[in-house]
């Protein structure tokens, strides 16, 4: 699935170059069958990112010219700034005259004498030349060599750049004779891109995937961690400002032509921490997030599957889900449950029992799930907080708990709620009192959180001594900081229950 993403960032690309108009994509060109790259054309016409022409054709072995060939980079690194023209023969007001004078600012495209030739074709050598300087490389090694018989007949000015691109797998239709001297077709260069391209990053935040082969930047700030990268990190455009690449296994080069801030470090170099839209300071001291992306995938049930160690698969259940089959809960492929004991009301600060607690906690248990319990806490002080956990633990006596009991506190979402200005200290002081009081009491405690609330309304520092339990919407563990379980969905089916559930995975064996 090498092209999953392009799509996104690259439909309609190259309109106006090579493409034909829409109604001419690939339907089976008459032309390409047994051509040497009839797989590259299909893939890329199939994402309808080239076109052929009306006649249906796609005429693989047709040129390109200098001037379209500044305006497929501009369109896929999207370079910043234009240079004044230095080009006698450059018309600036021409559909591709932006992109010449970008890709000259950044010294991709230099010219002759005064002359860009724009309506040239270009040659393999200048194609090999442009594309190189867009990624960053300039030729100023002499250690790399083609390996092509004709390897004498290629300028000096281009040497260079044909020996990178070839040792690092981009050029691949020649393998015995590079030619020069000949203009680069529109096949060549669709496998060029082909090669060059496999996933292009256009957004701000953090994520945590494996990417196989090169991955092309072009968020203004981006944070990846614990990936696997089987390729080049390229962040070539005017607009990043700053990329990390944190505990991340990068089998090429990091080419950052842009100038970006591009910091390649563990946890321990880590200052900041990027998250979508904004950044915030990394909060020292606590647990960093050690789960790969890669070791997760959702089934065709959407169910989140983890196979880089122990998880295990679970939901939590309130007097909300009503009427519960738990045989059929079990049978369902469900390993546990946390059930609600209770609440804390937002207004009035009463606490109240969940109706169906002990109905659900005998139901799971004669099920063979293994349990624990949660409280919904709207408390405003640590002596609120040591209530609830009172009140769990009694509501818990005598059940055989395997999964701890949990502190739940969220901002109520109402204008009047008696919680809404409650400061980090304060709240981690709650969560810290909460645990202690289970712990005396002779049970396992654990803090529930969210992604927005945990970054920026808990010391979690202040927290290491105990398990975290974090809701992540996501199917990947986009988020910073530790945690030992997941609740990755809200919309969760399973059998023996009417309507949604929450869906749980732990990575702790209790």
């Amino acid at each position: 699935m090498k092209k999953t993403l392009i799509v996104i960032v690259l439909t309609c690309l190259l309109l106006g170059l090579f493409c034909a108009p829409a109604s001419a994509a690939y339907r089976g060109y008459s032309d390409i069958s047994g051509h040497w790259a009839e797989d590259v054309i299909k893939e890329w016409s199939g994402l309808e990112v080239i076109n052929g022409y009306p006649d249906g054709t796609f005429r693989p072995d047709g040129s390109i010219t200098r001037g379209e060939m500044a305006t497929i980079l501009d369109r896929i690194f999207e370079f910043q700034g234009v240079s004044e023209n230095p080009f006698s023969d450059l018309d600036p007001n021409e559909w591709y005259g932006s992109a010449v004078l970008k890709c000259n600012k950044r010294g991709i495209l230099l010219g002759y004498n005064g002359l860009v030739r724009p309506h040239d074709t270009i040659t393999r050598e200048e194609a090999a030349a442009v594309v190189a300087r867009a990624l960053g490389y300039y030729g100023k090694t002499t250690s790399y060599r083609t390996g092509y018989a004709d390897s004498s007949s290629i300028a000096d000015w281009a040497y260079q750049n044909v020996a990178w691109l070839t040792e690092h797998g981009y050029i691949t239709d020649s393998p015995t004779y590079y030619r020069p001297k000949e203009a680069i077709t529109r096949a060549e260069t669709m496998v060029l891109l082909d090669n060059m391209i496999d996933v292009i990053w256009d957004y701000t935040g953090l994520y945590n995937e494996d990417f196989d082969g090169n991955l092309i930047v072009r968020a203004s700030k981006f944070m990846l961690i614990n990936s696997h990268i089987k390729g080049d990190v390229i962040v070539p455009c005017g607009t990043n400002e700053k990329i990390i690449l944190c505990n991340c296994q990068i089998d090429g080069e990091v080419l950052n032509p842009s100038g970006a801030q591009v910091q390649v470090t563990d946890e321990n170099g880590v200052t900041t921490v990027i998250t979508s839209g904004r950044e915030r300071p990394v909060q020292s001291g606590a647990r960093v997030n050690r789960l790969r992306g890669g070791d997760f995938s959702l089934d065709q049930r959407e169910r989140l599957q983890y196979t880089g160690g122990y998880a295990a698969h679970g939901i939590d259940v309130s007097e909300w889900q009503a009427d519960i089959d738990w045989e059929k809960v079990a049978a369902d492929g469900i390993d546990f449950a946390i059930i609600r004991c209770g609440y804390r009301g937002y207004g009035a600060g009463k606490l109240l029992a969940d109706k169906r607690f002990h109905e659900n906690m005998e139901g799971a248990i004669a099920a063979g799930l293994d349990v624990g319990v949660y409280i919904y806490s709207q408390a405003i002080s640590e002596e609120e907080a040591r209530e609830e956990a009172r009140f769990a633990v009694d509501m818990a006596s005598g059940y055989d708990l395997t999964y701890p009991i949990t502190f739940d506190w969220e901002y109520a979402g109402a204008g009047d709620a008696r919680t809404n200005d409650t400061s980090r200290e304060a709240l981690t002081s709650y969560a810290v009192a909460f645990c202690d009081e289970v712990e005396s009491l002779g049970y396992t405690p654990c803090v529930y959180s969210y992604i927005s609330l945990s970054y920026d309304n808990y010391d979690l520092a202040a927290l290491n001594d105990y398990y975290m339990w974090m809701a992540i919407y996501y199917d990947k563990p986009e988020y910073y900081y530790h945690y030992d379980m997941c609740q990755y969905t809200s919309s969760g089916s399973v059998e023996g229950i009417e309507g949604r559930v929450d869906m749980n995975l732990s990575f702790v064996e209790f």
